[in-house]
């Protein structure tokens, strides 16, 4: 059995060939063609968004990169709070309320606020007379610029006695 292939036999230019023939190549070229241009199409898309991301990345990296410089001032304001705490005269202040000590009074809170240079001490006392001799008693004492009550209410306990919050100011 012999195959009747004959490749070397002469083939008719595309001109010359039937309308059929000519409209199954222009057509298969024009296939050929949209799926280039598809694919272009897809890639001009790839790359566009790849360009948006990459912008996108920048702007990121662009504001991690911008609070370092914030953080040396961060750093300092925060130096600044510390540095307020340590100039805080607390040996001086706890040396003077310890000096005024007395039975008549029990001292329940200590804070200080750097500002203004305040401390607001909290407590509780037997009797007006003792807290007159404890306030006096602040007064006289050189590290305090100021001594001052902020309020004060009667207990409602069968002892009696007073609560009170005194604002110290320190030099």
């Amino acid at each position: 059995m012999r195959l009747a292939a004959d490749f070397l036999r002469p083939q008719r230019p595309l001109f010359l060939a039937p309308p059929w023939q000519r409209g199954l190549v222009f057509l298969v070229l024009l296939a050929a063609l949209g799926a280039l241009l598809w694919q272009a199409r897809q890639q001009d898309e790839s790359l566009q968004q790849l360009t948006t991301d990459a912008a996108a990345w920048q702007d990121k990296l662009a504001l991690l990169k911008a609070p370092a410089p914030s953080r040396p001032a961060l750093r300092s304001q925060v130096d600044v709070q510390v540095q307020r705490q340590l100039d805080t005269p607390w040996d001086g202040i706890f040396a003077a309320v310890e000096r005024q000590r007395s039975d008549d009074i029990a001292l329940l809170g200590l804070s200080a606020d750097q500002a203004s240079r305040e401390v607001v001490l909290k407590g509780e006392a037997r009797h007006l007379a003792g807290l007159r001799a404890f306030i006096s008693g602040l007064q006289q004492e050189p590290v305090l610029l100021r001594v001052q009550p902020s309020g004060h209410k009667a207990l409602d306990s069968l002892a009696g006695g007073l609560a009170f919050e005194l604002r110290l100011q320190w030099r």
